[in-house]
């Protein structure tokens, strides 16, 4: 009863748009969003980078990989009565993390 699982709900091409755009730090490896996770970046010596894994290629594998192996899983999950929470993945990811909270009753 104190299992939860979450899925985050995001339309594929936002998914796709947003990954492919994402930068993380070369020291830290935290996502950068705004400039004072540049500035936290820097400080470490570190600067803004791609990684390998967000090509559009490669996310659009990970998302087939996602519908023909993980969604099943989780809707398995929701058969056998596990707690599956359904979160909106479209807001900035802050708002989702909050969201998150909210819907664990811990905010």
């Amino acid at each position: 009863e104190n299992l939860y699982f979450i899925r985050i709900d995001i339309d594929e091409a936002e998914t796709l748009k947003r990954n492919s755009k994402r930068v993380i730090c070369s020291k830290g490896g935290f996502p950068i969003f705004n400039k004072e996770d540049e500035e936290r970046c820097s400080a470490l010596g570190g600067s803004p980078e791609k990684r390998i894994l967000d090509t559009p290629e490669v996310i659009k594998v990970r998302l087939k990989e996602y519908r023909e192996r993980t969604y099943p899983v989780i809707e398995r999950l929701k058969q056998e009565g596990y707690n599956v929470i359904e979160v909106d993945g479209s807001p900035l990811p802050d708002e989702v993390f909050k969201s998150i909270l909210e819907k664990l009753n811990l905010k």
